[in-house]
């Protein structure tokens, strides 16, 4: 009689949250958790709906190696069960440990479907970009300018403490950790997203203050966010003002908007990126990942 069974929901919530190992309870609130433990949250509402066939879009993205060997835990005993799984990822280890047959995309065209058992890397890698992987990676001889940026025992914690690097013209320093390790706390707190208890920045040469998101901006610092949808883009505005949003200034004569010049530059990085999109005002939840990634970097390339 429209009289929800509380008791049951919080029994079955419970078995499934804990048959994946999640570690909290019903009650907890998802938008509290981190983007690992929403994920978990998605599978064990597939596995409490007791679906016929599961779709995993790229369920491992931001999972840490326990999580994800719990995951592939969670498939297999689906699987066991009869359920049909389809399983999206780029990941190439994953996809020859889950799978048992493999169809490959490129450009929204299927480039084949074969048995996993029966190929390898070399044959995947060439039905995904046409060509081998030797001749895909071209390393290019690193040519390293004057200093850019040097962080000195930088803390927020209990985030992360003590850190200290330096990068140079021409440079790409790579910062890798585990799921929860504090890279992107520690990005958010140079560029002032988050701030921090103690540490030394110096930009070109000079220290300066740790400094606020907009002057970041200004000086010429860029952050490409890990989740661009909360933190990259505005979903609900098309890529024309997305694209513009942090620059207005540079399309604004007495504060009124120069639409043509807007659009000229839109149209500017939609060509360079091959960004996919019906137009400079769809929104952009409607756009795939990548696109979306790729209006996130138009953004800053404009800066």
């Amino acid at each position: 009689f429209g009289v929800l069974k509380k008791r049951e929901l919080r029994r079955d919530a419970t078995a499934a949250l804990e048959a994946l190992g999640c570690g909290f309870g019903p009650d907890v609130r998802v938008g509290s958790l981190s983007v690992a433990k929403q994920q978990m949250v998605e599978i064990a509402r597939a596995e409490a709906f007791r679906a016929n066939v599961v779709i995993f879009d790229e369920p491992t993205a931001s999972l840490t190696d326990s999580e994800k060997d719990q995951l592939f835990h969670t498939i297999r005993g689906l699987k066991a069960r009869g359920v049909g799984i389809v399983y999206i990822s780029h990941k190439m280890d994953e996809i020859f440990d889950i799978t048992d047959r493999i169809t490959v995309l490129r450009d929204g065209q299927v480039q084949g479907t074969v048995d996993t058992r029966d190929t390898d890397l070399n044959q995947i890698t060439r039905m995904m970009i046409g060509r081998t992987l030797d001749t895909y990676f071209v390393k290019a001889k690193a040519e390293f300018g004057a200093e850019v940026l040097r962080v000195e025992g930088l803390s927020n914690r209990p985030l992360f403490e003590d850190v200290s690097f330096s990068v140079r013209e021409g440079e790409v320093l790579g910062l890798y950790g585990l799921v929860g390790a504090g890279r992107s706390e520690l990005v958010e707190t140079i560029f002032g997203v988050r701030r921090a208890d103690a540490g030394k920045l110096f930009w070109k040469e000079g220290e300066i203050e740790l400094p606020t998101p907009r002057q970041s901006i200004d000086m010429g610092m860029a952050l490409v966010p890990e989740s661009r949808k909360e933190q990259g883009l505005v979903l609900m505005m098309g890529g024309r003002e997305n694209t513009s949003l942090p620059h207005l200034r540079l399309f604004s004569e007495v504060s009124v908007m120069n639409r043509a010049k807007e659009m000229a530059v839109f149209e500017k990085y939609r060509s360079a990126l091959s960004i996919k999109t019906t137009g400079p005002d769809q929104a952009v939840s409607q756009l795939s990942g990548g696109n979306q990634q790729k209006l996130v970097v138009a953004k800053i390339l404009l800066s």
